[in-house]
């Protein structure tokens, strides 16, 4: 038996003995372990030991045969090495953690758009100027202004779908989504800039459309006769109404300080402790996000089916896409978000291929329920 096989030996015999005291195990050393662990010579015959405070070691100890029966020599001077001196202990792995800067950039949208509602200033001194009285353009169910709202909308709900928050107006973006991100916000931008271009375009087509509309609609008061081209924009003036603009920006770091400026060592740490908040922020939007259409879906699969009018497949397509855009924007390190994240989408491209099952079968609807619910109760902890 090896010196290492009879040290385990003497270990295990300590841990299992029902209490412990200064025992010793006799060991014969080699002449190589000897230079090892030094102050042993090739012929000695050492002992193992295992203390009173159950450690384990070996090596001479000055005087420890004269040591009364019950008396504790642990403060002896001594050659005895603690086992973790002498046994080589596996090396523990090391977690590298990116900082919030090489995972994450911010994104500023910088967004306007036409406002379909204008101040009636003669109705608001009707009433006395109690309360204001607007009057509601382009309201038409089919308009070019609603279209070219519609896709600057786009822009602004694709933007805050794929990210999380920063700041007020500031959201941050995966860094390695960056590219796909940006590839999108960019076609977006296009078809909503040929939006605009088409409004301006046809401006004054839509205008009299919208007057014509307006006065059918106030015929029945005996206003029409307020309507006015004054109320409409001219083409400058509704180009003027658009603008959009996307700015990204990298994350700032403690050590970026300028130590030329004067930066105490609490403005660095202020600046640290809103990385954390928002890398912790960040998380919890990831797990409101997903958390929403799990509700939805619960509430809807828990109607009897005979209550159903419709059963409208997106309450579990919202799910596999919010699980997806979720993957993709989340910055945490925590594991717990990505094990969520991961069971959402296993759960919910589960019950996207059972769809007609879950339209007819009250027994599936009640097990999703319960699948859903069961996860939804994991997730209440992150938030």
């Amino acid at each position: 038996m090896n010196i290492q096989a009879k040290l385990q030996a003497a270990i295990d015999a300590a841990q299992s003995a029902p209490t412990i005291d200064d025992t010793l195990v006799t060991v014969e050393t080699t002449g190589t372990y000897n230079a090892a662990v030094g102050n042993i010579d090739e012929t000695s015959v050492e002992d193992a030991r295992i203390d009173s405070n159950g450690n384990a070691g070996i090596g001479n100890t000055t005087g420890f045969h004269n040591t009364a029966v019950g008396q504790n020599d642990d403060d002896v001077s001594s050659s005895w090495k603690h086992v973790s001196e002498v046994v080589p202990q596996p090396a523990s792995p090391t977690v590298q953690i990116k900082s919030l800067a090489e995972k994450a950039m911010l994104v500023t949208l910088k967004m306007s758009r036409y406002g379909t509602t204008k101040l009636d200033r003669d109705e608001t001194a009707a009433y006395g100027g109690s309360h204001n009285v607007y009057k509601s353009l382009f309201s038409g169910s089919n308009n070019r202004v609603k279209k070219a709202n519609s896709a600057y909308n786009a822009v602004y709900t694709y933007l805050k779908e794929n990210t999380v928050p920063w700041a007020k107006g500031v959201d941050m973006i995966n860094a390695a989504q960056y590219i796909p991100l940006t590839t999108k916000l960019r076609t977006l931008k296009a078809d909503a800039t040929a939006a605009v271009e088409d409004l301006l375009t046809n401006l004054e087509a839509e205008i009299a459309a919208d007057m014509n509309y307006r006065q059918s609609c106030a015929a029945s008061t005996g206003k029409g006769h307020i309507i006015s081209r004054a109320d409409y924009p001219s083409v400058d003036e509704m180009r003027s109404k658009y603008s959009i603009d996307v700015q990204i920006s990298p994350v700032p770091k403690p050590n970026d300080f300028d130590p030329r400026h004067g930066v105490s060592e609490e403005d660095i740490a202020s600046l640290q402790r809103q990385l954390d908040d928002a890398t912790t922020n960040g998380g919890k939007h990831v797990i409101k996000q997903m958390l929403d259409p799990m509700e939805k879906a619960i509430v809807n699969l828990s109607t009897p089916i005979a209550d159903v009018k419709k059963f409208y497949s997106s309450i579990i397509t919202n799910m596999v896409d919010v699980a997806d855009r979720m993957r993709r924007a989340n910055i945490s390190d925590d594991p717990a978000i990505s094990q969520r994240i991961h069971e959402l989408t296993a759960l919910s491209t589960n019950l996207n291929r059972n769809t007609d099952v879950l339209r007819h079968s009250h027994t599936a609807r009640s097990a999703a329920v319960n699948d859903i619910s069961t996860l939804m109760g994991k997730m209440q902890g992150l938030v």
